[in-house]
């Protein structure tokens, strides 16, 4: 609200609305950076920089400016009592996001099943240092080309929708073998799926298409591609090898947790725990004895 406000002091017509991770409503832990586009925001004057930099300052935030993977004029704001951060596309551009949060927020913000296999990406990637947690880095991937890679897997069931298992299996599945997706030569499609992949549309190193423009790439700058599908295909290993593991031999309680680190990363069960996102939720109820003993 501070920000909108904040805004609104160069253009009164403005308004924001949430997009990728924020738009499929992702709150993974308390830095978790808030992503909104604005509107009404065409005219941008050539000083914006000092004079939304001078606005924000004003009310408590600290500004650093960027462009995103759209190209689009970008500022990130870090409230300095807090730390709480907020990045907002802005100007001519800023309404590109629209049609990919559109559809966002009705394939996975619109199905908990989805959000929660999100959830679990969204802490793999960041654990591993994969993802770009502002926009402001296009080297790594971005929370809003995850959501779409995810909706391309989706896409792929003509009929009966994937519980949160089994889209997470087929998503390693997919993107971690190059026998199902060739990174070299097709394209991550949110619409026609990955059944049947596209012929890659772009010359970069990951071509996943823009839901808002399906001529557009959301992941123009993204590099060590090679290693962020290894550790999916690592992931798709581990879960899949799981379950022929004897129960006392296991290093940790289910297959989510074995790929995020297991005993090593308990924390980051917890902090899944708190959110009641299954099967984390349902692991640490089991032992909260063990738990309790360790006060």
């Amino acid at each position: 609200a501070t920000a909108c406000a904040a805004l609104k002091q160069e253009w009164p017509k403005c308004d924001l609305h949430p997009m990728g991770l924020t738009a499929a409503n992702v709150h993974s832990h308390k830095d978790t950076v808030v992503h909104l586009f604005a509107t009404s925001t065409d005219e941008v004057p050539e000083d914006h920089e000092a004079t939304l930099r001078a606005i924000v300052n004003g009310v408590g935030f600290q500004a650093d400016f960027f462009a995103d993977c759209r190209g689009c004029s970008s500022i990130l704001l870090t409230e300095a009592r807090t730390g709480d951060r907020c990045a907002i596309r802005f100007g001519p551009n800023a309404e590109k996001a629209k049609g990919c949060t559109e559809l966002i927020i009705s394939t996975i913000a619109a199905k908990e099943q989805y959000r929660v296999a999100l959830v679990a990406l969204e802490a793999l990637l960041r654990q591993n240092k994969m993802i770009d947690d502002t926009g402001a880095n296009p080297a790594q991937l971005s929370g809003e080309a995850l959501a779409v890679m995810i909706i391309a897997i989706v896409a792929s069931y003509p009929n009966e929708p994937p519980d949160a298992g089994r889209l997470l299996i087929d998503f390693f599945l997919t993107y971690g073998f190059q026998a199902h997706f060739d990174v070299a030569t097709q394209s991550i499609c949110p619409k026609t799926g990955m059944a049947q992949p596209r012929k890659k549309l772009h010359n970069t190193h990951l071509s996943v298409i823009d839901p808002s423009d399906m001529a557009g790439n959301l992941t123009p700058k993204t590099d060590k591609v090679p290693l962020l599908l290894a550790v999916f295909n690592y992931c798709y290993t581990a879960m899949s090898q799981f379950e022929q593991v004897d129960q006392g031999h296991r290093r940790a309680q289910s297959p989510l947790s074995t790929i995020i680190g297991g005993e090593a990363y308990w924390s980051r069960v917890l902090q899944l725990y708190h959110q009641k996102i299954p099967p984390f939720y349902d692991v640490v109820r089991n032992k909260a004895h063990t738990l309790a003993s360790h006060r």
